[in-house]
């Protein structure tokens, strides 16, 4: 049954995961799934049972369209940071200045940009939409503060990798993930389709978790953290705009009205 209230759709999906999770951390404390002993089995196996979850969640309740097909109305533009990524992948593993240790965490990035993507932009974000405009007439603002409140919510879901990091260097990839899911959000809505945004995804996350391990090691806040940061920032966000400024949105809002129609 499809709930027409979008706000207990959000509600319904969000305690889901959550619920998942607490299980999850409840029967890792009694020893029965030593998620520790083997991180990136044990996080892969978990990323895998969350979308089948999701998957039934939104088959069976919230109903709501994702578009995976390859339609790219702007290859250059949502596709862009793609190649730039793919081109420092290959890069870093031609190198021989890194240590190489961790390639074997793709199937780890893979699940987990996928789930991510399906969960704060395919789900999260059209429901946020819908909600915000169903008592007034849509407008580019609610697409701009739904792109922003889903991207909070995945910038929240980071805290609970404070089982395993300190605060700072949470706090910090808080914000970098704030920054990336505004721009994954512009570039589902530049493209016209998710795939994009789970490619990105998944190649940011490897190349991360292929040179630093799947577990972010501890951030000293310094100048140089905070440049890096700051860079981050510019990135994501600059390129965000050039996405999905009001005259770029303009010729994608038949979509997006289709897309929570």
């Amino acid at each position: 049954m499809k709930m027409k209230n979008k706000w207990w759709n959000l509600v319904i999906i969000l305690g889901v995961y959550f619920l998942f999770r607490l299980v999850v951390i409840v029967i890792n404390e009694f020893g029965l799934i030593p998620i520790m002993n083997n991180f990136i089995f044990w996080e892969t196996v978990l990323e895998l049972a969350i979308i089948l979850i999701m998957f039934s969640v939104n088959h069976w309740i919230v109903k709501q369209k994702i578009d995976f097909r390859f339609n790219i109305k702007s290859p250059f533009l949502s596709l862009g940071p793609v190649f730039f990524l793919m081109v420092i992948l290959f890069s870093v593993m031609l190198s021989d200045r890194l240590p190489r240790t961790y390639g074997n965490t793709l199937p780890l990035a893979l699940s987990a940009g996928f789930f991510e993507e399906y969960l704060c932009r395919g789900l999260l974000f059209p429901q946020i939409f819908q909600a915000l405009s169903e008592k007034k007439e849509r407008n580019f603002n609610q697409v701009y503060l739904a792109i922003f409140l889903s991207s909070l919510i995945f910038s929240s879901l980071h805290l609970l990798n404070l089982r395993t990091q300190d605060l700072p260097t949470t706090l910090m990839q808080m914000w970098e993930a704030l920054c990336a899911g505004i721009f994954f959000s512009a570039l589902y809505l530049a493209a016209n389709s998710l795939l994009p945004s789970i490619l990105f995804h998944f190649l940011f996350d490897f190349i991360g978790m292929y040179t630093k391990g799947p577990v972010q090691q501890r951030v000293q806040v310094n100048s140089a953290s905070l440049k890096s940061i700051a860079i981050i920032t510019l990135i994501f966000l600059g390129y965000s705009l050039l996405l999905i400024n009001k005259k770029k949105l303009s010729k994608q809002f038949a979509w997006v009205n289709n897309l929570i129609s």
